[in-house]
C-alpha cells in the first residue's frame, strides 16, 4: 500500500462513528411517515458556512436490506443549502451493525436541502438564525 493509501485509510479510520450508547441524541424533526431524525449536538462542528455534526435516523420500518437505523456524519453548507454524508453505519432492529460505508472524497455527493425529505428542518438547528 502506498502513502495516498495509507493517508486514505487513516482518514476513514479518524471518521468512525462513535456507538449508539455513547451519544447523547436530541429529537430535532418531528415523527412523520418514514420515521425520526436525532442530532448529537456536542458533536457541531463549524467551519465558516460549513457544519458537520453527528445525526441518527431512525425508521418506523425495516429497509429491504435489515436495516432499521443509521447513524451518520453529515456536513450542511449553510449558504450553499446542501447536504452531503460522509461516514454513515446501518443497524438491525435488535441495534447490532448491520453495514459502515465512509465515502471518499470523489464519492461524496452535496444534495440539496429542499430535495431531502424534512432535512430543511435541520437548518435552523445547525446553522441558527441564519438559516431560518
Amino acid at each position: 500500500m502506498g502513502m495516498t493509501g495509507l493517508m486514505v485509510g487513516a482518514a476513514l479510520i479518524a471518521q468512525a462513528l462513535p456507538a449508539t450508547a455513547s451519544v447523547r441524541w436530541e429529537e430535532v424533526l418531528p415523527a412523520d411517515n418514514s420515521g425520526r431524525n436525532f442530532v448529537d449536538p456536542t458533536s457541531l462542528s463549524r467551519d465558516g458556512e460549513r457544519v458537520r455534526f453527528l445525526m441518527r435516523s431512525v425508521g418506523h420500518q425495516t429497509n429491504a436490506d435489515g436495516a432499521a437505523a443509521f447513524n451518520m456524519r453529515v456536513e450542511i453548507d449553510c449558504r450553499a443549502r446542501t447536504f452531503t454524508l460522509l461516514v454513515a453505519d446501518s443497524y438491525r432492529p435488535d441495534g447490532t451493525l448491520l453495514a459502515s460505508v465512509a465515502l471518499t472524497p470523489e464519492q461524496l455527493q452535496p444534495t440539496p436541502v429542499a430535495e431531502i425529505n424534512d432535512q430543511d428542518r435541520l437548518l435552523p438547528r445547525v446553522c441558527g438564525a441564519a438559516a431560518r
